[in-house]
């Protein structure tokens, strides 16, 4: 009897350290979720550098994970969905899901991200991450996405997903350069672009797009009284804008002074063509000639 007691209690020791090793083996298997956030850079329709995404600013994931044998651009309609619209947050060391999640083994994973995680986002295989009836109008929220990360394990990835982020809108700027004989005086009083979308709805799959939702409006970008001269000075700050490519009007309001008079509100127009693109940061520069004050469709640099 106690021989048998004992080598019951031997067995079953034997089968709780079994366990225990397959539990240990099975973390081995797999770690933590943990991302590295990036944003992208760009200038005058360019990609650029990157920098670190902003520690403050949640963001969210949707994660679809695939057998090991099996990847995202062949099998995705058959991905099962992993996390949805999870928040991560930075927690002083590495951005980490609010709820700790371990990778999931011997499986793939494919994530979609948006910025910021307060606003509202949705997300299909088919147009991946969505925003839908923003007006950046009457919104200044700086949205972001990224591209489809996709089929890592936590191997391969080393248990960090690398994040990278591009702005959803276009950054656009002004500057202006004239030249002003020491006689005159132009002020710039306003610069404004007639006939620009707002609103709209944007999907990033299968490439990021904007399809606008509302009538065109005008755009100002600079109101206040500037001193023109010779350098090249910037009129106004950056503003978000929706992506498009639209023809437009460009309308600049001066005031002239010469020879003791004032033309005040003197308003010089030329139609142009915009192609702001999804993460682009365009910067125009416009040059007013003194004698003929008008601008020239080639003003325009992206």
């Amino acid at each position: 009897m106690n021989k048998a007691i004992t080598h019951g209690l031997i067995a079953g020791l034997a089968i709780v350290s079994i366990g225990c090793s397959d539990n240990r083996h099975a973390h081995e298997e797999t770690g933590e979720l943990r991302f590295r956030a990036l944003l992208g850079l760009s200038s005058r329709g360019e990609t650029g550098n990157t920098c670190n995404y902003p520690t403050d600013l949640p963001f969210g994931i949707w994660a679809l994970s695939l057998p090991a044998n099996k990847t995202w651009n062949n099998h995705a309609d058959g991905a099962q969905t992993f996390l949805e619209d999870c928040r991560v947050i930075w927690n002083g060391e590495a951005w980490i899901t609010d709820t700790i999640h371990n990778w999931p083994p011997d499986r793939r994973v494919t994530f979609f991200a948006y910025s910021p995680y307060r606003f509202p986002a949705a997300f299909s295989t088919d147009r991946g991450i969505e925003f839908k009836n923003f007006n950046t109008a009457a919104d200044s929220t700086d949205l972001m996405f990224t591209g489809p990360i996709v089929d890592l394990t936590w191997k391969k990835s080393g248990g960090t997903v690398q994040t990278p982020f591009t702005r959803a809108l276009c950054m656009v700027d002004f500057r202006v350069q004239t030249p002003v004989p020491s006689d005159m005086i132009i002020r710039l009083k306003k610069i404004a672009l007639e006939g620009v979308a707002f609103s709209g709805n944007f999907h990033s799959l299968p490439e990021a797009t904007w399809s606008a939702t509302g009538d065109s409006g005008e755009a100002v970008f600079f109101e206040g009284n500037l001193p023109l001269d010779e350098s090249e000075q910037p009129a106004g700050g950056t503003r978000l804008m929706m992506p498009q490519q639209t023809r437009v009007t460009v309308k600049a309001i001066c005031d002239i002074v010469a020879n003791g008079n004032t033309l005040a509100g003197q308003e010089l127009k030329t139609d142009a063509t915009l192609e702001w693109g999804t993460g682009k940061h365009c910067s125009y520069t416009l040059k007013i000639t003194p004698d003929t004050l008008v601008f020239t469709t080639d003003i325009l640099k992206p």
